[in-house]
């Protein structure tokens, strides 16, 4: 009774068939699994409650658990209007003379199983596809470094096969020299857990050198004890290849660096010799500019007393005039005297001309004062004929007072020349020696400005503008010279020209202050030039430590 018990309440659904297949009993469970009740059971051969494509196989299983005493198969079972999968396990019973007088079929249902295995598959899989999907080189080594998996990628770096690869020491595909290194990563992988960015050199099949980092972690069992490490190696051929592209652009902006820094002190330099030519040059032109409006002042002096020497040699041609009406008039007995008259009267009137075109011209004064000086003593031999005309015509005719009275009047005016000669030629050696200095002064400032020109020179293509200008003020300088040189022989013209001189150089100053102040913002420039060189060579140390 208690057996009977027992098999009616077994958790496993279990059946009882005759060796014909039949069922003659079964238990709850059973009924449960299938839905049915007992009556629709018993009686039914075993495969009616299964699919009919499953028919045969547990045929052939029931009839091999009569021969061997044992079988089972998995089948799908019919419950009530579900299908499920089922494992079948037949167990023979025998008599005493061994023959098969009943079977025990038990049915277990497995779709928690199946679902769990075919999760684990799908688990397996997605592994699997991930693992060979990786554009990463991966493998995975056991605990004494034998390579037991790996991806395509691997195979692909090193050139080897996968069966080349599984149950080959990991280390075998570095380089010699890295093969102890890579006994002391896994040591050190199995210890921390994981070691990130381990550079290693992996030699291909081919013999070429691929320089990798490495990124491992270690494998547990479910205990936590370690079964193994992954490694995952990083192709960094790239960036090596880019690391040493900036190695040399560092080395290349370190030399321009060096360069520009040069450069800058060369530049500042020249900046600094600019300002001081600037400065001597307009100094120069300021002094041009006083020399000049000195020569203007001379200028205007000689131009007085070039008017007087013209009312003079008026009043000379009105005396040579004069005598010739009083010669005209005289008798035989001054033959002598006549005689030297008309050549006094012809030189006269040659050296009166002489001195109304002298009178235009300043570089003929000194002729003009040599000739008044020759009319004084030529005055005094014609006085002296005069007072002996005088004499012999008798002081009651009147030639002789006429010839007395001109002869006084040109002994008057032979003194008054004598002493205007005397003032002219003092006005004419202050002025030659003005225009002597102030043509060495001009010589002066030429030679400044021509140093200047020599410092400028080459300095920056952006300073040209000074070489033109310091050209253009030696040309105007050297028309001022010129202009001094040729003062005597056109007044009014030096005058305009030595005023437009002074103009030159007053803008010459000015523009020369323009050009100090584009030095000026040139050099500040520089200096942010200079900042910005500095930042940079910053920056190149800060790259090159980073790439060391």
């Amino acid at each position: 009774m208690d057996e009977i018990n027992l098999f009616k309440n077994l958790p496993t659904p279990t059946s009882l068939v005759d060796k014909d297949g039949k069922r003659i009993d079964t238990n709850l469970a059973t009924e449960r699994l299938f839905g049915r009740s007992r009556d629709e059971i018993i009686g039914a051969k075993i495969e009616d409650l299964y699919k009919k494509g499953a028919k045969e196989e547990i045929k052939n299983a029931f009839e091999e658990s009569k021969r061997t005493g044992f079988s089972a198969c998995e089948v799908t079972a019919r419950g009530d209007g579900t299908t499920f999968p089922a494992i079948l396990n037949f167990s023979s019973i025998k008599d005493e003379r061994g023959n098969v007088k009943n079977v025990i079929v038990t049915a277990t249902d497995v779709s928690e199983l199946r679902t769990k295995e075919e999760d684990l598959e799908k688990s397996q899989r997605y592994t699997t596809d991930l693992l060979t999907s990786m554009p990463d080189p991966l493998c995975v080594v056991n605990m004494d470094g034998i390579r037991v998996d790996s991806n395509p990628a691997l195979e692909n770096i090193t050139g080897l096969s996968r069966e080349e690869l599984i149950g080959k020491p990991s280390n075998l595909v570095l380089v010699e020299e890295d093969r102890p290194k890579a006994k002391k990563l896994l040591k050190e992988t199995v210890e921390e857990g994981f070691v990130n960015n381990f550079e290693l050199t992996i030699r291909s099949k081919e013999g070429k050198r691929i320089p990798v980092l490495a990124d491992t972690a270690v494998r547990r069992e479910e205990d936590g004890k370690p079964s193994g490490v992954i490694l995952n190696f990083r192709d960094i051929t790239e960036l090596r290849k880019m690391i040493d592209q900036i190695k040399d652009t560092v080395l290349v902006l370190n030399t321009a660096i060096k360069e520009l820094n040069a450069a800058y002190n060369q530049i500042s330099t020249a900046s600094e010799d600019i300002a001081g030519a600037m400065n001597s040059t307009a100094q120069g032109a300021e002094d041009q500019a006083t020399s000049l409006s000195n020569i203007i002042n001379s200028m205007e002096d000689l131009t007085e007393q070039s008017k007087s020497f013209m009312r003079m040699s008026e009043e000379i041609e009105k005396s040579a005039d004069l005598m010739r009406e009083v010669l005209e008039r005289s008798s035989s007995k001054a033959i002598e005297a006549g005689m030297s008259l008309d050549e006094i009267y012809r030189t006269l009137g040659e050296n009166a001309k002489e001195i109304k075109d002298l009178s235009s011209e300043v570089s003929k004064v000194s002729k003009l004062t040599d000739f008044i000086n020759s009319v004084a003593d030529k005055t005094d031999t014609l006085g002296l004929v005069a007072g002996v005309v005088s004499d012999i015509s008798g002081e009651e005719r009147g030639e002789g007072r006429g010839l007395r009275s001109i002869a006084k009047r040109i002994d008057d005016l032979a003194k008054s020349s004598s002493n205007y000669a005397r003032e002219a030629k003092g006005i004419i050696e202050g002025l030659s020696k003005r225009i002597d200095e102030t043509i060495e002064e001009s010589d002066r400032t030429i030679e400044s400005v021509m140093d200047s020109k020599m410092r400028i020179k080459g300095a920056l293509d952006s300073l040209n503008e000074i070489n033109e200008l310091t050209s253009s003020n030696i040309e105007k300088t050297v028309k001022i010279t010129e202009i001094g040189t040729k003062q005597i022989e056109g007044m009014d013209n030096v005058k305009q020209m030595a005023g437009d001189a002074g103009s030159i150089a007053t803008e010459y100053a000015s523009q020369v202050e323009e050009v100090s102040a584009s030095v000026e913002e040139q050099s500040a420039s520089i200096e942010e030039t200079k900042a910005t060189i500095e930042n940079l060579a910053e920056i190149m140390d800060k790259l090159e430590k980073l790439i060391r």
